[in-house]
């Protein structure tokens, strides 16, 4: 049996630091993402200043991942000697090990132990073994005594960075590949091209970094807001295919493999600016200054084809990623029906209409990409009108792509937008920087499990990884991917690595706050959303409302303080006990606290009841709402709270593709003299009003009488429309039902608050 290692020699002080003495530590050990079997044992090897190295073999990627990890008063002074007998860290390959990437790591009075099944592995015990390192108060780094067996769950475990919205420097794309690496991600997807811009050098068509690789300024604000304003800036950059050799280069010393997209047959409107023969009808096209999904697409004629084997041939010649990414997604078919070329090809192929046209047009890409000796990968829509075996796919709109795929055979990588978008808001702060929409927090992304509980063992198979999607369009600069990527990207790390049983939200949460001061002293912006204070109105027995305060993961303390301008949390009351609500009107500020130290934002919210006689009376739905935007689940269409214009708020439940419809008992016969819903309409997040309402009314839960409810349709873009039932009846029981003005399932309703009065 082959194999490969190097040993390091680390002069012993001391291997008797007690357990006791961890609480001092600078990092409190904790291992993220969870190994597979980890067992703990008493006592901890103190390593000295000095470190040795004996190498054998070509082992210099692993010296520098170890000087990189180890503090910087250890790392910087490894120097290279003979083998010594007495050296207590050894690295080694061992092929017995069957798993790939899969590791073992040991450390005991004899020193540090790690086998890898290949480099990879080694390389991942290396990061396992940064994350046990600890200092205790004399300075002194040590590593406790353990035994870890550890494997990956997927292949596949990734981020993708859109760098053609905004674009970011080398450095940081190198800076930010370490920090995914140390968390065993293994995969960067690079968006290079889209309508935006055109990122990569292609030395056979220089107008694409000349012309596309630029936008002649950029829209500010958000795209669904009315009244599009530019910044007037000329905006763009690329890389050269060097600066891509050197960045690929560096990325396998981490492990991490590029798969490189290249979009089509949509989002190619930065290409048409450049060579506007390649669309189906004539120019000038322009690189787009605005995001969305553009009309302006590649004609499927030889031309195109010709184009884009050319420009993938330098592709494949330069990254060795096993797959590349061909896009797919959002191709709108507008020119493609509009165009004789089209509909004359379409009946020369014998294919039924224009999604058989896109699938013609991908197969014929992957022919070429398979000649290369490369696979394709792309979005789920190129299922759409057939797709070849061999092709896998992302999984991006929901899961319901990846299921199919799977079912069929495809290779599939799972990236829903609603559970693995970061580009979404993880925070309801009003700081928080503007985002493209959605609300995606730290715990909703580790509840994410990417393998369906109905599927086979076989079906399971071809799910081969998970995949976090970073889409910039409104992540401007560095700082900003790493705010919206950290910490989001650890929870991912343990869909991706852990198993399931090895799975747990609080233990993982704590583990959270460790590791927010690591990423710190990495130098990475992180969101400080974990310690958001969120507020949820509750009801007791007797219908009366209070206030519960919690944070998404466990604080030590939380301070608040009632009213007033002036707060100094510090010495707020701390919460123990949900706040009593007993006037209409009340204001709380609050923040998350370790000892006397603020860690969060500071929070505050004021709370205006409207009171009525179904304040805290339980909902029975008949159609669920959405997970994303659910209020206070059971009560909150009954606490009392009126929502914003902003659908973000937390007043809201949404209801995704279906009609809204509940039943309400309150609980005794009651003299009501009106009912009234309060629905959200705003077209540019598809939430609209309903088609139409209908209550039903019952004293005895026997006989209903039907009402049409009275209501003036919206008028704006944005507006809460209020529709209202004057009853004055004897009622108990209530049915209201809102139809969704969207047969396909698209299209979603908000509501607030069933008022009755």
């Amino acid at each position: 049996m082959r194999q490969i290692f190097f040993l390091i020699f680390i002069a012993i002080i001391s291997s008797s630091c007690s357990f006791q003495e961890k609480e001092a530590n600078k990092y409190k050990h904790s291992i993220i993402p969870e190994p597979k079997d980890i067992q703990y044992e008493k006592g901890n090897l103190m390593l000295g200043k000095e470190l040795e190295i004996y190498t054998n073999g070509n082992t210099n990627k692993h010296i520098n991942n170890l000087a990189i990890i180890l503090p910087e008063d250890i790392g910087n002074k490894l120097k290279t000697t003979k083998i010594k007998e007495d050296a207590v860290i050894k690295l080694s390959i061992n092929a017995a090990l069957k798993t790939e990437e899969s590791y073992q790591l040991k450390v005991d009075n004899g020193g540090v132990e790690i086998i890898g099944a290949d480099m990879a592995g080694v390389f991942y015990g290396i990061q396992t073994l940064k994350q046990l390192l600890f200092q205790n108060k004399k300075g002194q780094w040590s590593v406790p005594f353990v035994k870890i067996e550890d494997q990956p769950r997927f292949a596949w475990r990734g981020v993708m960075l859109d760098v053609s919205r905004h674009f970011y420097s080398v450095e940081f794309i190198k800076k930010y590949i370490d920090a995914l690496a140390f968390y065993k991600i293994n995969t960067l997807h690079w968006h290079l091209t889209d309508d935006q811009g055109w990122r990569i050098e292609i030395k056979k068509y220089p107008k694409l970094t000349q012309i596309s690789s630029w936008r002649k300024e950029t829209l500010v604000g958000h795209y669904s807001e009315p009244g599009e304003t530019y910044d007037g800036k000329k905006y763009g950059g690329y890389y050269s295919q060097e600066e891509i050799k050197d960045i690929i280069n560096h990325a396998a010393t981490k492990q991490v493999t590029i798969v490189p997209e290249i979009e089509m047959p949509g989002h190619s409107q930065a290409v048409l600016a450049a060579y506007p023969e390649l669309a189906c009808i004539s120019g000038p096209f322009e690189v787009s200054t605005i995001w969305g999904v553009h009309k302006e697409v590649f004609c499927p004629n030889e031309a195109t084809f010709e184009f884009l084997e050319n420009v993938l041939a330098e592709v494949i010649e330069l990254f060795p990623s096993k797959y590349i990414h061909v896009g797919g997604d959002e191709c709108p078919k507008d020119r493609w029906e509009a165009s004789q070329f089209c509909q004359d090809l379409i009946k020369k192929e014998g294919l039924k209409d224009e999604h058989e046209l896109q699938s013609y047009f991908i197969k014929r890409m992957e022919k070429f990409i398979n000649s290369k000796g490369k696979k394709i990968i792309g979005w789920d829509e190129i299922l759409e009108g057939g797709l070849s075996s061999t092709a896998a796919v992302m999984s991006w709109r929901g899961t319901e792509g990846g299921i199919a795929a799977a079912k069929q055979g495809n290779d599939v990588v799972m990236t829903p937008s609603q559970s693995l978008y970061f580009d979404y808001y993880q925070s309801k702060h009003e700081s928080e920087p503007l985002a493209i929409g959605g609300f995606l927090p730290l715990e909703n992304v580790y509840k994410y499990e990417p393998i369906p509980d109905t599927f086979t063992k076989e079906q399971s198979k071809h799910i081969i990884g998970v995949q976090a999607n970073v889409w910039t369009e409104y992540i401007k600069n560095s700082e900003q991917v790493e705010y919206m990527t950290f910490p989001r990207a650890l929870a991912l790390s343990e869909i991706a690595w852990s198993a399931p049983v090895q799975k747990n939200w609080d233990t993982f949460s704590k583990k959270v706050t460790t590791h927010m001061q690591i990423l710190e002293d990495m130098h990475i912006n992180t969101a400080k959303s974990v310690y958001d204070i969120s507020f949820q109105v509750i009801s007791d027995e007797n219908k009366n409302l209070a206030i519960q305060l919690s944070s998404p993961i466990k604080a030590k303390k939380i301070n608040y303080v009632l009213g007033g301008e002036k707060t100094n949390l510090s010495n707020g009351l701390v919460y123990n006990e949900p706040i009593q609500v007993n006037k209409p009107h009340l204001k709380i500020t609050t923040a998350f606290f370790n000892d006397d130290r603020q860690l969060g934002k500071t929070f505050t919210k004021e709370f205006n009841f409207k009171l009525h006689k179904g304040i805290g009376v339980p909902v029975n739905y008949i159609h669920s709402f959405s997970k994303t935007y659910q209020s206070n689940k059971d009560i909150g269409l009954t606490d009392g709270l009126l929502g914003t214009t902003d659908h973000l708020d937390g007043n809201w439940q949404g209801f995704e593709g279906t009609d809204f419809e509940v039943e309400i008992d309150l609980e005794m016969i009651k003299e009501v003299g009106s009912i009234q819903m309060n629905f959200l309409h705003k077209p540019n997040d598809w939430i609209f009003f309903p088609e139409t309402i209908k209550i039903e009314i019952s004293a005895d839960g026997e006989h209903y009488q039907s009402i049409e409810a009275n209501y003036n349709k919206p008028s704006k873009k944005i507006e809460i429309v209020n529709s209202k039932v004057v009853l004055n009846s004897k009622v108990r029981y209530i049915k209201i039902i809102a139809k969704n003005p969207d047969s396909e399932g698209n299209k979603w309703l908000f509501i607030d608050e069933i008022i009755i009065d």
